[in-house]
């Protein structure tokens, strides 16, 4: 364990006004973007849930996102979500960001093998 570095990661959640068609079961990770982002459609999985779709994203790269306001990284990584998906603020009926690292809460952070 001794090898093993925690890192932060900014979590989005984005409750839709409509279903999204054809999103995969898994993990999706989308190639190329500057926030390392991937996400899961959790609607299939979870019960009870409020809107047609709830989408829960992770941006592996954190760093850029410490220096906006929660609201700036919000938009930021929305505006990058866009890009993939056809999804705007206005399709979306709840947005929520975490960027708060919780020592308690292993789900924000990723640990990953240090080279030695």
């Amino acid at each position: 364990m001794h090898f093993l570095e925690a890192q932060p990661m900014a979590a989005l959640r984005l409750n839709l006004r409509r279903e999204l068609p054809n999103l995969p079961l898994e993990h999706v990770f989308l190639h190329g973007g500057y926030y390392a982002l991937s996400f899961i459609d959790v609607t299939p999985h979870w019960k009870g849930l409020i809107g047609k779709a709830e989408l829960s994203f992770i941006s592996s790269n954190y760093s850029p996102l410490n220096v906006v306001s929660k609201g700036g990284a919000k938009n930021l990584l929305l505006k990058e979500t866009g890009e993939y998906l056809p999804i705007t603020f206005c399709k979306c009926s709840f947005v929520e960001c975490n960027f708060e690292l919780d020592v308690d809460c292993l789900s924000y952070v990723t640990l990953k093998w240090l080279k030695f």
